[in-house]
């Protein structure tokens, strides 16, 4: 081990408390005077204290340490007790860093997994950030006023109109449609738009989050009751995209 890796498995050590107090005392000191090694702590501190909050602590086998002391009971060591003492606790802070990396890529294998798979079992500082998910469109006639505004929550899929324009023309009625390049049958119907009924409200469940965002909304005027073809048949006068919103 270098000493560059020595002096990182001694920052870890430090986090988690497992030295005893006079390597504490020693390692604080460090702390206040070398500004490099003090910044391998703050790191330790950070990657620590964020990932124990996903996954209970793991103890190595006794036996993992029980048979490294016993190698080292059957090879003699030279230079003395304090030699041995040395290297005893370098020992055990490599084999706590061995450890602790390990424990550091279990957790960081499972927080992945957690945050893909139950984002919601988190805590919430933890959390992917989800997006909006909230979309409007503005349906008007060029330039001019709008007719009719549309909202959709592309989570749910779920979508609401609303009138905000004149009434369709006396004996025609308003027709909503969902265009996109692939749909090879043209536009498709998303209701009609009864008056003095409530707002269109469907779903768009069957299409994917690109179809959703990348489509054209218009309403076009149709026959009373809607188009007799499937298709629309009379002026688009209303039309738009959507732009997604803050909650």
């Amino acid at each position: 081990m270098t000493m560059n890796e020595d002096r990182e498995a001694l920052a870890a050590e430090y986090v988690l408390g497992t030295l005893d107090a006079d390597e504490r005392v020693r390692v604080q000191l460090m702390i206040e005077t070398d500004a490099p090694f003090a910044t391998l702590v703050h790191a330790w501190e950070k990657k620590l204290g964020e990932l124990h909050h996903t996954i209970a602590p793991v103890e190595p086998p006794a036996q993992v340490w029980q048979r490294i002391v016993a190698r080292l009971d059957g090879h003699p060591l030279q230079g003395g007790g304090a030699d041995i003492i040395d290297l005893t606790r370098r020992l055990r802070r490599w084999r706590n860093a061995a450890v602790t990396s390990g424990a550091i890529a279990a957790s960081l294998m499972m927080f992945v997994a957690v945050k893909e798979v139950s984002p919601g079992l988190l805590p919430g500082f933890l959390r992917p950030a989800e997006s909006n998910q909230r979309f409007v469109a503005v349906l008007q006639e060029g330039n001019g006023s709008p007719g009719f505004v549309m909202t959709v929550d592309l989570k749910s899929k779920s979508f609401s109109v609303r009138k905000v324009g004149s009434d369709a023309p006396a004996g025609r009625s308003y027709q909503m449609w969902f265009v996109h390049p692939s749909f090879q049958s043209g536009p498709r119907s998303l209701g009609v738009w009864r008056d003095g009924g409530p707002d269109i409200r469907t779903t768009l469940a069957q299409y994917s989050d690109d179809i959703v965002n990348n489509a054209t909304y218009a309403v076009s005027i149709e026959p009373l009751g809607g188009s007799p073809t499937g298709s629309p048949t009379g002026p688009v006068p209303y039309h738009g995209k959507l732009i997604e919103v803050d909650r």
